[in-house]
């Protein structure tokens, strides 16, 4: 269900998909294969976006989400989408209580 609403919001905005990665596991665990698929993609400069449900599918540990988002995905310029609520723009630092109160405010709905 995720992977047909990340397809049907990149078709909306207009953007191509050229790759997908996808993980089963622990929220807090930061090794998962996908995950790192998709870290090297933005390292390598090859895509200028990602696209997910919301920032915990990422990880569940805030703290080394926020690193992720700002150090790993942000700092090369990529833009987040979450299609569960509005992109996060490239460069810019997010504050952590922001990205916790975007998932919890999601979270009660």
């Amino acid at each position: 269900m995720q992977r047909e609403a990340a397809l049907m919001y990149a078709a909306t905005h207009n953007l191509r998909v050229v790759g997908e990665s996808s993980d089963i596991g622990s929220g807090l665990v930061f090794n998962h294969p996908g995950l790192l698929a998709m870290l090297a993609a933005v390292k390598s400069g090859r895509i200028f976006a990602v696209i997910i449900k919301d920032v915990s599918r990422i990880g569940r540990n805030a703290i080394k989400t926020h690193d992720i988002i700002a150090n790993d995905i942000g700092a090369y310029g990529v833009m987040l989408h979450c299609y569960s609520h509005p992109p996060i723009p490239r460069n810019e630092q997010v504050p952590l209580r922001e990205l916790v109160s975007l998932y919890e405010a999601k979270k009660r709905k």
